[in-house]
């Protein structure tokens, strides 16, 4: 059974009256209408019952090197690999690991990646206050709080890619429980 798409323009409120999403009408908010939770062996059957656990994303660069250097230096990454041939990185911090390549040089700077932290705000202060190889970080936008539920803020890292660190602000398997999935 395939989900069914729907935009709502007002708040929810959770099964323990939280209100969850936008306080204002003007914003949309696209959600999706999914039958009750099941535990991950009973989703989607039909497409098998391989459990997921992660993603990586792998983000274009023009040097994996460059790249690899300012996850360390900057955002405080570990650098796990680096591949010569192909030309290929991968760095990780915690449980959040994100893989570079050479190999699309014609999307260099096109990606998004989404990165969640327990204390955003934490680490927002020590980029502001630590940054003892005086890179030049581009802030794109504010840090705020935000109508679909996150704490964020955004950077660009060496090669364009928007990176965007938040954390959530309301309690994530209160909404699904509630079947107010955004």
């Amino acid at each position: 059974m395939k989900p069914e798409y729907s935009q709502q323009a007002n708040s929810r409120t959770t099964s323990s009256n939280k209100t969850i999403g936008p306080d204002r009408d003007q914003v949309l908010d696209y959600s999706m209408n999914l039958p009750d939770s099941k535990p991950d062996s009973e989703q989607n059957s039909e497409i098998g019952q391989a459990r997921f656990i992660g993603v990586n994303p792998v983000l274009p660069v023009k040097n994996i090197i460059e790249a690899a250097r300012f996850y360390e230096e900057v955002l405080g990454f570990s650098v796990d690999v680096i591949w010569e041939d192909p030309a290929y990185a991968c760095v990780s911090r915690g449980s959040v690991v994100i893989e570079f390549g050479e190999a699309r040089e014609n999307h260099v700077g096109s990606s998004v990646c989404y990165i969640r932290l327990e204390n955003v705000d934490v680490f927002y202060e020590a980029l502001q206050n630590h940054n003892p190889y005086h890179y030049d970080i581009e802030y794109v936008g504010d840090f705020a709080d935000r109508h679909y539920g996150s704490r964020d803020f955004r950077i660009r890292d060496n090669n364009g890619n928007l990176l965007i660190f938040g954390s959530p602000l309301v309690d994530q398997e209160e909404i699904i429980l509630a079947s107010n999935v955004a």
